[in-house]
């Protein structure tokens, strides 16, 4: 296995800055034991219970052992919103870093209105049935809907003894529309002395019931353990069935698959047995595609086709089944006239982050070439083939029947046998009839790897030499036709935007701000600063979070805009 690239964090720096401290002295004050699934616990928050179509369902998840405290490590969750069918429609991956961690889902503008279950799985630490917390949303597009009934489970972020507390203090009671806030927040103990925590803390308008009372709070323990596996919760590791693409029986024990990740550039060689292939892939961030090459235990190269095992919880329960009201939804009618009032000052909106941010974006190649072909060098060619034969004595080109055939000439102790591995505007293919398609009129540089040193090292994927292509527009990109070769990662977190308005446009936001972890220094405080929008009349304040002792409080507060 060997890896090119290393994967750089999976908590973005600020964050986990952020985190530091209060982790260190979180996990120092826990008595050191081995790590049991005894007594854990798992939650889901949502920074609103109540959405509009487009909206982004931001997220919060606590993963707690038997003390209420963080369970150390870094461990994976998954999170689906289902739908009164019970079908889960969207999933987000993240991980929890010592118990917290925090990500979202982005709705479609075609949402249909209606209770959503937002189920998240934990796999175990060690052993056991994986860990399950499930709490309802509700999307509106037009008439209110009739609230749930109140869940009297004890939610696991609230204290039961009112063992700690959270003084919210707002600079002002009252404030003018985008100004800047500023507030603080202490933890205290029963004994009033200040204690140090981690809380997230939302701001939002009281008027909109986007945290509604009977919604709120919404979050219970599912027993799903009949349902799905640790191993089925697990996305980065794949297992299927491999069968010869031309053939179609399945291949025989020790045939040789080496997988690689696209944008990764990560590879990993393996064998089969019994016809079946297992993968585990390192943790990254959004998707990518992977490519793989097979060799039979006679040292050929064949096409093989994988059927991969389904990867997802196959039932879940369903939502709840939506009950309108003769009435139009408050924040339904709010979202409608915002999204217009965007819409028409479009020209002076910045542009909101969309889809899944990637963790790192830089194009690295996989291996520096041997040589540099540069078409620009020599008169135009009217094919890549013509080119080849004229100018690239290192590789050749030939018709067997209607079948093109591509060798790279290289050095002992290699032997080409078969076309090589083409790597086109960064993506890897062994597709030669796309590679010669490309005009030589759009390439910028014909990069050839022959070095034994550079593709010993690589195994399958440099048995028959790599040959770079870098056009000029960077539009070449092989297409993908087997979408099982998409493999989605981890979601990378987006940031709530909070920013100070633009002053040529209007600006409305129900939830005024969000954020999802908040550390506390010594003294127990926490100082945080926003800006208020157009939005007028209360609004609320509410922290919930986890002291350094596992000791979980609510609190709230308020302030006025006029």
């Amino acid at each position: 296995m060997g890896r090119l690239i290393s994967a750089e964090s999976l908590v973005n720096a600020g964050n986990y800055i952020r985190y530091c401290l209060f982790l260190a002295a979180f996990h120092l004050a826990q008595p050191v034991t081995g790590q049991s699934d005894k007594g854990h616990s798992f939650q889901i928050e949502s920074h609103q219970d109540k959405y509009f179509p487009g909206d982004t369902v931001f997220l919060k998840a606590y993963f707690l052992d038997s003390n209420r405290k963080g369970v150390i490590g870094k461990h994976m969750a998954s999170v689906h919103l289902v739908n009164n069918q019970g079908k889960s429609i969207m999933v987000s991956r993240f991980n929890v870093l010592a118990g917290i961690g925090h990500n979202q889902l982005i709705l479609p503008d075609s949402m249909p209105s209606g209770f959503y279950n937002v189920t998240a799985f934990m796999p175990p630490v060690e052993s056991g049935s994986p860990h399950t917390a499930l709490k309802t949303i509700a999307v509106v597009n037009d008439s209110a809907v009739v609230p749930l009934p109140q869940n009297s489970q004890t939610n696991l972020t609230e204290s039961p003894h009112e063992a700690a507390s959270a003084v919210i203090k707002p600079g002002r009671h009252r404030y003018g529309r985008r100004e800047s806030v500023a507030i603080q927040v202490q933890l205290l103990d029963q004994f009033q002395k200040p204690i140090e925590g981690e809380f997230s803390i939302s701001v939002y308008n009281k008027s909109l019931g986007v945290r509604d009372t009977l919604l709120h709070g919404e979050n219970s323990q599912k027993n799903f353990s009949n349902r799905v596996t640790p191993e089925s919760l697990n996305v980065f590791q794949k297992t299927g069935n491999i069968f010869n693409a031309v053939s179609g029986k399945m291949v025989p024990d020790n045939t040789q698959v080496l997988f690689y990740l696209q944008r990764e550039q990560w590879y990993h060689q393996t064998f089969t047995l019994k016809g079946r292939v297992r993968l585990n892939l390192p943790q990254f961030a959004g998707e990518d595609e992977l490519f793989y090459l097979a060799e039979s235990p006679r040292g050929e190269i064949i096409k093989v086709r994988i059927e991969w095992d389904s990867a997802e919880a196959q039932q879940f329960d369903r939502a709840p089944e939506r009950q309108l009201l003769p009435r139009p939804d408050a924040y339904a009618t709010y979202r409608k006239h915002a999204r217009l009032i965007d819409r028409s000052y479009s020209a002076f909106v910045s542009p909101s982050v969309q889809g899944n941010a990637h963790l790192h974006e830089e194009n690295f190649d996989l291996v520096e070439p041997d040589n540099i072909i540069e078409p620009d060098n020599y008169v135009p060619f009217q094919n890549l083939a013509e080119m080849i034969r004229e100018v690239i004595p290192a590789l050749y080109h030939r018709k067997h029947g209607e079948t093109d055939v591509v060798r790279l000439n290289l050095p002992n102790p290699l032997t080409a046998t078969n076309n090589p591995v083409y790597i086109i505007d960064g993506k890897a293919t062994t597709d030669t009839k796309y590679f010669l398609s490309i005009p030589p009129s759009e390439i910028d540089q014909i990069g050839l790897v022959k070095d034994p040193k550079k593709l010993l090292p690589l195994r399958l994927f440099g048995k028959n030499g790599i040959v770079i292509i870098k056009s000029r527009s960077g539009q070449f990109v092989p297409r993908t036709m087997d979408k099982a070769n998409i493999v989605k990662g981890l979601d990378a977190s987006l940031p709530f935007r909070s920013t100070a308005p633009s002053s040529n446009a209007p600006a409305f936001r129900a939830t005024l701000y969000w954020q999802p972890s908040v550390s506390t220094d010594k003294s127990g405080r926490a100082t945080l600063t926003f800006y208020t929008t157009d939005d007028v009349g209360e609004m609320i304040i509410e922290v919930r979070g986890i002291t350094m002792e596992g000791t979980h409080f609510t609190s709230r507060s308020g302030f006025e805009i006029k």
